[in-house]
């Protein structure tokens, strides 16, 4: 599968990456795994620089709108490190976060290194 998660219980971390064509399913069967894992409020890091293509505004703001909903109902969701240095996949990155209106940081990065240590980082401030 394209789309392809990692659920870190110990590092309360979950790190997701988009290689390739992902289909409009991918995302929506990722937040529902997530979901079910409890991890929603896990720190995530988000890599698309992989992906082949890009989504549909639609389809993004659809994503952003479940995640909204889902942070209403239950425990907000974690920060969030998105990956995207193609210009087109930053732009959506940009829409998803101005989406999903959960109350959590959100940061898009160029490299995956960045990201990382900005969630590092919110982890030692926040313990």
């Amino acid at each position: 599968m394209p789309l392809q998660w990692k659920i870190d219980a110990v590092r309360r971390r979950v790190t997701v990456t988009l290689r390739g064509e992902v289909s409009a399913r991918e995302p929506f069967e990722y937040l529902d795994a997530i979901q079910q894992a409890r991890a929603m409020p896990f720190a995530k890091i988000f890599d698309v620089t992989g992906l082949i293509g890009v989504f549909t505004d639609d389809l993004v703001r659809a994503l952003g709108g479940m995640v909204a909903r889902h942070s209403a109902l239950a425990a907000p969701p974690g920060p969030l490190a998105i990956v995207a240095s193609d210009p087109a996949l930053r732009a959506q990155a940009e829409l998803y976060a101005r989406t999903a209106t959960a109350d959590r940081p959100v940061r898009i990065f160029n490299d995956a290194a960045d990201a990382e240590r900005w969630l590092d980082e919110r982890e030692r401030v926040n313990r």
